[in-house]
């Protein structure tokens, strides 16, 4: 009986390495030490708040009370699988929910903002690997706009 135990226990903690360690997509590609991935992208973004990874993208979003006169201001999703070929959609005027600086996942769903923010849906649905589906947040209050959160945990 002891023996099963350590067996289970030992393959659950194989498993939670091997996720932990390879489950993120990134590839482990040999890098020059002191080197830039990538050349310098989208430096009028403004001040990056939020990023989060959700099914193979890189989700940031700026906040616009710090950021330089001039930046775009705009949330970007980034696919980092070819680094000599980043893909960038811009996917609007960044919502700044949660104080600028937070982000929501439920289920498999990214939530960025609220539903009609700045007219955009700002839930990001994972439909396949590597496929993101944007629609409306299905959460009961959304996301609020620089403050709110869901039922029961307001901030605001």
């Amino acid at each position: 009986m002891k023996i099963r135990v350590v067996l289970i226990a030992v393959q659950l903690i194989g498993w939670f390495l091997v996720q932990t360690c390879w489950g993120q997509g990134f590839p482990n590609v040999p890098q020059t030490p002191g080197t830039l991935l990538t050349p310098l992208l989208e430096h009028m973004q403004g001040r990056t708040a939020i990023i989060a990874w959700h099914n193979g993208w890189l989700y940031t979003s700026p906040e616009s009370p710090d950021s330089l006169p001039g930046s775009d201001i705009q949330a970007r999703r980034w696919n980092l699988a070819d680094l000599e070929n980043i893909q960038i959609d811009i996917l609007g005027t960044s919502p700044q929910q949660v104080n600028a600086h937070g982000s929501l996942k439920v289920g498999d769903t990214l939530i960025f903002g609220s539903n009609g923010q700045w007219g955009q849906n700002w839930g990001f649905r994972a439909v396949s690997p590597g496929v993101n589906e944007r629609g409306p947040v299905t959460a009961p209050n959304g996301v609020g706009v620089r403050g709110g959160l869901f039922y029961p945990w307001f901030v605001d």
